[in-house]
């Protein structure tokens, strides 16, 4: 993947999803496949800190915040944004790597070499995460997003 490119689906949601707060600027790899096209490895250093350490807090802000549980679709946008990639882009990977992820999960996380108590500890931080709340989707986040922006009198004919 260029480097102008969004960051792949296993480095961006999938340290969220597994509760991996250790993601910092040192924990991302560059492959060069092609000498003269740095591209952003797809999966690095991932561990999940909050089956050990129960601290949601991430090492460094992504949106407008640092802890996990706060995270919502909108600050994926704003990042989307800031560094100029598509929003639906952005939007339709974020949405699809959290379904995916949830469906890998339930159907092979006791395949996975984790103790019972670290598995419960990462299902237990999922339970918490906006992004994995039951009923959500990229049309829900927006429409919270839409809404926040409009007058208090268009807020309230919706």
């Amino acid at each position: 993947m260029p480097l102008n490119q969004p960051l792949p689906r296993e480095a961006s949601d999938g340290h969220l999803a597994i509760g991996n707060a250790d993601v910092h600027l040192k924990n991302w790899s560059v492959i060069y496949r092609d000498p003269q096209k740095p591209e952003i490895a797809p999966a690095y250093d991932f561990v999940s800190t909050i089956a050990y350490v129960d601290d949601p807090h991430l090492g460094l802000r992504l949106g407008r915040t640092k802890n996990m549980y706060e995270i919502e679709m909108e600050d994926f946008m704003h990042l989307a944004e800031k560094s100029g990639i598509p929003k639906m882009l952005v939007r339709k990977t974020v949405t699809e790597t959290i379904e995916a992820f949830k469906d890998i999960w339930q159907q092979r996380a006791s395949e996975l070499p984790l103790s019972r108590e670290a598995r419960n500890r990462i299902e237990a931080h999922q339970q918490k995460l906006r992004l994995f709340a039951p009923g959500f989707s990229a049309d829900m986040s927006t429409k919270r997003a839409i809404r926040s922006k409009k007058s208090p009198k268009a807020r309230k004919r919706m």
